[in-house]
């Protein structure tokens, strides 16, 4: 995986690696083993892919030929499932949210007034990056299961993979990602 959920279908056989000890790469994003190949991930949250995924270091002891992991502690990205049905929002700690890139995903909202003074909060009371609601899931298609949705909320290029792969289609996939995907960073780089 280089990412949660999106899987890398290119790249080298695995038998070219046969002669070695131990192989250790990077790039991937997401932190994977087989026991002899060795995805090292990156050391903190890039992007909402890393979201909830550990993120760190490694070190090699060159004399016993170990490889440990080191924790990064710190992440840029939270998820706050809202409802408030489960929950009194009024009584949360959102210290943890200082600082960080917010998606609030509401599951239940019964009490209007809680609601706004809850995002109020992380507005006046702490200094977000960034907040993002997002409260209705009517518009997606029923292929799409909503917690699928909420655990696995994923930056938007990795979205749009997983959308083309899901659809029924006779195109080339990979060429519609291509074109998404450059299209994607075009928009990107306009000046609004």
């Amino acid at each position: 995986e280089m990412h949660s959920g999106v899987v890398s279908d290119q790249g080298l056989e695995k038998s070219l690696f046969n002669n070695f000890d131990m192989v250790m790469s990077g790039h991937f994003h997401k932190r994977s083993t087989d026991g002899h190949i060795n995805y090292l991930g990156c050391p903190y949250e890039m992007t909402w892919a890393d979201c909830g995924d550990p993120k760190g270091f490694h070190t090699f002891d060159l004399e016993n030929r170990e490889l440990e992991f080191i924790p990064n502690e710190y992440t840029m990205f939270e998820k706050i499932r809202y409802d408030d049905s489960k929950t009194d929002y009024g009584n949360i700690d959102i210290a943890k949210y200082d600082q960080k890139f917010v998606k609030v995903f509401v599951e239940n909202r019964e009490n209007y007034y809680e609601y706004d003074k809850f995002l109020d909060r992380l507005y006046k009371e702490i200094s977000v990056h960034d907040l993002k609601v997002v409260e209705d899931f009517s518009d997606l298609s029923s292929e799409f299961v909503h917690d699928d949705i909420i655990n696995e909320a994923q930056d938007t290029l990795s979205l749009l993979d997983r959308y083309v792969e899901e659809i029924d289609t006779k195109l080339d996939k990979k060429r519609i990602k291509s074109k998404l995907k450059s299209l994607y960073i075009e928009a990107g780089d306009l000046e609004i």
